[in-house]
């Protein structure tokens, strides 16, 4: 009897040993999924703060009436007449326009396909938020394609190209700020949305570094403006 019991105390231990074995090979290998998943969270994170930040400094409208207060504070008051404003608007439009989107979009054009990779990698274990974000980083491009369109009608319509220039330039003042704010928006709530994913502190984080963007980027700004108006004194001088 003594002999059946020790098989018997012999068997239940080794089934216990494989049960806990499997077991604690089970949450071994979640933890590494759950590792590797966190990696590629915050490999997408990573691309979206980049998107965010580049999208943030193509907001050529507060970038141009930076640049033309700066350049009217400069003209007394009397001289200063609603076509003299036009004017400069119109001028620092193009040349704003002009020096910083190819720039800005080269910079989206060398992440993209870091982000096309983080997000293919992020359909793996999220393939809903993945086809949501995808495409993410043609922002830009976007709106690149509203304008060529508009451009394109007055090259088809030349004899109403004035009057289609002015209703397009119209239509793009009402919706352009909309759609730039509702984008940024969207944009600020997803790389929340990635990095509470990831951990709750990530999250709180992923806020301030919104902030820090913000912050710092007005100080880009105000650097490139005063780079631009030092060349533009020097031709003057």
């Amino acid at each position: 009897m003594e002999e059946f019991d020790k098989i018997l105390y012999g068997f239940i231990f080794s089934i216990v040993g494989i049960v806990v074995g499997w077991f604690l090979n089970q949450i071994g290998q979640w933890f590494k999924v759950r590792s590797d998943q966190k990696k590629t969270l915050r490999f997408v994170l990573f691309n979206l703060l980049e998107t965010y930040h580049l999208f943030s400094k193509s907001d050529f409208d507060s970038f141009t009436t930076k640049i033309s207060n700066k350049v009217k504070s400069y003209i007394p008051n009397n001289e200063q007449t609603i076509e003299t404003e036009t004017y400069i608007d119109q001028i620092f439009s193009d040349l704003v326009t002009n020096y910083l989107k190819p720039r800005l979009l080269s910079e989206l054009n060398e992440i993209e396909n870091d982000y096309k990779n983080s997000i293919l990698s992020l359909a793996e274990i999220d393939p809903i938020t993945a086809y949501y974000l995808n495409g993410k980083s043609s922002i830009l491009e976007r709106f690149e394609q509203m304008e060529s369109w508009m451009k394109m009608l007055e090259y088809q319509n030349p004899n109403d190209a004035q009057e289609i220039k002015k209703s397009s330039k119209l239509v793009m003042e009402i919706i352009k700020p909309n759609m730039f704010t509702d984008t940024q928006t969207e944009l600020e709530k997803d790389i929340k949305k990635i990095a509470f994913k990831i951990n709750p502190v990530v999250w709180y984080n992923s806020g301030k570094a919104i902030d820090r963007v913000k912050e710092n980027l007005s100080k880009e700004i105000d650097k490139e403006i005063d780079e631009i108006f030092d060349k533009l004194k020097s031709t003057w001088e």
